[in-house]
């Protein structure tokens, strides 16, 4: 339990960054006709604030979003637009919930004017924890650095609900954000290209410098297609591209007794299956030799053969009156000595 009699409660969810806003609205409208329909109201409602930790020096910030509800403990959401000073935006996915809203979901979009709209939701209706104090942080950044001196930031358009059904409507809100001015050497970002899951190598570059892509790694079995998610200009923030690429396929070509039988075309890595080969009244398969288990990096030639079915004669029945030996010109003989000969109407080998 918290010093109020408030429970622990486990971190908060955050959501950056939808597509559109609508479904924000929508969510928070829905929670004021659940909660209550009643007029907003200016009587105890909360007060934000905002102030600014400088993390790199003219470049980018840590901004602390407070609230303070003292008169109020039964606050469910809010909603409001935080405005930066020119060349000051938002880090996409870098806004993070405090344990204030540990039992609330926090949302983070660029509005189309420039500002920034956070809002929280509690589908359980669950109070904002405590009474003062952060209840998010989020990074800004310039992508050409900010001179020294102040600049003003501010939040509007503040919406609350609270759980006994009374809406809020909070004042306009002012923080400074001071810059030590920019070096004579611009920020840089880091630039990191990603082959198989692991760093192939790191460039840095100025925010707004041309990138030139790095010569991507051959890969066996492989051909290099495109760095994925590599803009034309970096950035103002750290990048990770990935290398995208195709297998590649080749050809297997059959001989059969030394003489072409079939292709086959098989992606590298793939499992080799043959084709089968029919036995035939003359001749039995033996199968095929040297086959790998998968497909290797080049073409292949693989070879099969067969054996010929032959019929033995003995001496003593080529002897017998009985039997209508012929030879392959269709003459009529005695006796079959060597070669192939027709003996009652069949092809027969003698050795």
């Amino acid at each position: 339990m918290s010093a109020r009699g408030l429970p622990n409660v486990s971190r908060p969810r955050t959501y950056l960054n939808p597509k559109t806003m609508k479904f924000q609205n929508i969510l928070f409208l829905f929670a004021c006709l659940l909660l209550g329909t009643n007029a907003w109201s200016k009587e105890a409602a909360p007060v934000f604030s905002v102030t600014a930790d400088e993390t790199t020096s003219g470049y980018e910030w840590l901004l602390h979003i407070n609230m303070e509800n003292a008169d109020n403990d039964n606050l469910t959401s809010f909603q409001l637009d935080l405005h930066l000073p020119a060349d000051l935006t938002y880090v996409e996915g870098s806004a993070e919930a405090s344990a204030r809203l540990a039992n609330h979901t926090l949302y983070a979009n660029p509005q189309a004017n420039g500002s920034l709209r956070l809002a929280t939701l509690s589908l359980t209706s669950a109070a904002i924890a405590a009474y003062d104090g952060e209840i998010c942080t989020l990074r800004v950044r310039s992508a050409r650095g900010l001179e020294a001196g102040n600049y003003t930031l501010s939040m509007d358009g503040i919406l609350c609900v609270a759980r006994n059904g009374v809406n809020y409507e909070g004042e306009t809100a002012y923080g400074t954000l001071t810059s030590s001015g920019t070096s004579a050497t611009p920020l840089s970002y880091t630039l990191t290209y990603m082959v198989d899951g692991e760093v192939y190598t790191t460039v840095s570059y100025a925010a707004g410098e041309a990138i030139t892509p790095a010569e991507a790694p051959d890969k066996k079995g492989h051909t290099f297609e495109e760095w994925e998610g590599l803009p034309t200009t970096m950035p103002a923030h750290d990048l990770m591209v990935t290398a995208k690429y195709s297998v590649n396929a080749y050809t297997i070509t059959y001989y059969l007794d030394d003489l072409f039988y079939t292709t086959q075309i098989v992606d590298y890595g793939a499992k080799i299956t043959p084709p089968e080969v029919q036995n035939t009244e003359t001749a039995t398969f033996e199968g095929w030799q040297d086959v790998p288990a998968t497909m290797p990096d080049h073409e292949l030639s693989i070879y099969g053969t067969t054996k010929s079915i032959s019929t033995q004669i003995t001496a003593p029945q080529l002897q017998e009156k009985s039997l209508r030996i012929y030879d392959l010109q269709g003459r009529r003989i005695q006796q079959a000595t060597r070669g192939i000969f027709i003996i009652n109407g069949r092809k027969v080998v003698r050795k």
